[in-house]
């Protein structure tokens, strides 16, 4: 049984990713104009590559992000491109995203974690807390992370 993931353009389905006998193909559920790609119209025949698809290895993490995920989930998930789509695909949320029933929202920061941080390696701390839900590729170490701030506590540090 091949691995697979449900794609979705605008929050519809329109088709879906496999892996299989060291093939990516790609295949829309129905002929319309919800398209993933300039370059991969719909289409009733399926898309083959030798290598993620363009369009989807983009959601990929590169550089410090990649090799953290590799080192902490190397033995209990597969840390190949498309394992890693898969790891990452329940926090890529833009015009394409993935069907995923992983619903473990990581806890928002806020600011007087990031102001007075408890020790001295808060981007290592931000980086374990947040990797699976950076999707963003790029080699410079960068982590996204959700903070929700507190307009009155803000207002009275500044003031």
């Amino acid at each position: 049984m091949p691995d697979s993931l449900k794609v979705k353009v605008n929050n519809t389905f329109v088709g879906k990713l496999f892996f299989e006998s060291n093939k990516y193909i790609f295949s829309y559920s129905q002929n319309d104009s919800d398209f993933i790609s300039l370059t991969m119209p719909s289409r009733s025949e399926q898309y083959l590559n030798s290598k993620l698809h363009p369009i989807f290895e983009m959601h990929l993490p590169e550089g410090y992000l990649l090799s953290i995920i590799k080192k902490h989930f190397s033995k209990i998930a597969k840390t190949d491109d498309f394992g890693l789509l898969k790891l990452m695909s329940s926090k890529i949320d833009g015009r394409i995203s993935y069907e995923n029933h992983d619903d473990n929202k990581s806890k928002a920061l806020n600011l007087d974690e990031l102001l007075n941080p408890s020790s001295e390696n808060l981007f290592e701390e931000l980086v374990s807390r947040f990797a699976l839900s950076s999707a963003l590729s790029g080699v410079q170490p960068k982590v996204l992370g959700v903070c929700r701030i507190n307009l009155i506590n803000l207002t009275a540090k500044i003031g």
